[in-house]
């Protein structure tokens, strides 16, 4: 399997090595993200002084989709608009970030 990653994501990636190596960094972690319109775009991870890479979703999400790091990437949350789908004929439910989540928790 051929694993595709820019040049950014791959600097990321073993910044993340690096700080777990050094102890600095637990295999678990959390980054609290900055929000555009619901959408989370850039983060830091809590708990880390000192100076971070830039950090973003999309830069996680392809670590996440080559398997370099594990999250709840979907979370079921209930909904009330256009767009929502039915679990059994009952509850209406959809796909995304609930609005109170400021934060997720990811694994190396």
């Amino acid at each position: 399997m051929e694993i595709t990653l820019t040049e950014s994501q791959i600097d990321l990636t073993l910044w993340l090595v690096e700080q777990h190596k050094a102890g600095l960094l637990p295999e678990e972690f959390t980054v609290a993200w900055e929000f555009s319109n619901h959408i989370p775009i850039k983060g830091k991870i809590v708990g880390m002084k000192g100076k971070h890479p830039e950090i973003t979703y999309a830069a996680l999400t392809a670590l996440e989709n080559v398997g370099l790091i594990l999250t709840i990437h979907k979370e079921v949350i209930p909904a009330k608009k256009s767009g929502t789908q039915k679990i059994d004929g009952s509850e209406v439910f959809q796909y995304g970030w609930p609005r109170h989540v400021k934060s997720r928790t990811y694994t190396l």
